[in-house]
């Protein structure tokens, strides 16, 4: 990766600029997230075991504040070497990487479609967070420069703290009629 870096750690997307070109990519310390998330519940192991890293390769440059947690190939070199190595034995490692191996998508065009098919499906809902998959529900902003404005916060706050705004979409409750039934239904449409 090169060029400049605009990046925050709470932000959905990070920025790459390159000249006059900029470029938008997905937060990886979010991404990173759910991968190590997925280890865990794979392995079912505990939080000192895993170390989160994201690792830039290249000469980009951070024009902001660069998180914890992100290294280039020297500093993360370095932080091999402070680490302890010793908190698994060689068997503990040989069966974790084993296990990740057969729990793991072979990588065919087919997983890699299904995949970015259910994160793009999982992004933009409305209805479930995707950081918890718990129920999504919709909040006010009760003091502050912001106050009044609504927006879908999780429902297992403070525990997962996302949140996602609502001036984008407009939110209507819909009352359908399937054969003798009347059900509520909430349908969201983008504003372009």
């Amino acid at each position: 990766m090169k060029g400049w870096l605009f990046v925050d750690t709470k932000s959905k997307n990070w920025t790459q600029q390159i000249y006059k070109h900029r470029s938008v990519f997905q937060n990886p310390l979010h991404q990173n997230y759910k991968h190590v998330m997925t280890i865990k519940n794979i392995l079912n192991v505990n939080d000192d075991i895993m170390h989160s890293a994201i690792v830039f390769v290249g000469s980009a440059v951070f024009k902001t504040t660069k998180p914890e947690n992100i290294y280039n190939i020297s500093q993360l070199k370095k932080l091999l070497k402070q680490e302890s190595m010793e908190r698994l034995s060689a068997e503990q490692i040989c069966n974790y990487s084993q296990e990740i191996i057969t729990t793991k998508l072979d990588n065919t065009f087919a997983n890699n479609r299904n995949h970015v098919k259910h994160l793009k499906e999982k992004y933009e809902s409305i209805n479930t967070c995707p950081k918890c998959n718990s129920p999504l529900i919709e909040r006010v902003v009760k003091s502050g420069d912001n106050k009044g404005n609504t927006f879908f916060g999780c429902s297992s706050f403070p525990k997962c703290k996302y949140i996602k705004k609502l001036n984008h979409y407009i939110y209507f409750i819909v009352e359908l009629c399937v054969g003798n039934f009347y059900r509520n239904t909430s349908m969201v449409f983008k504003v372009i």
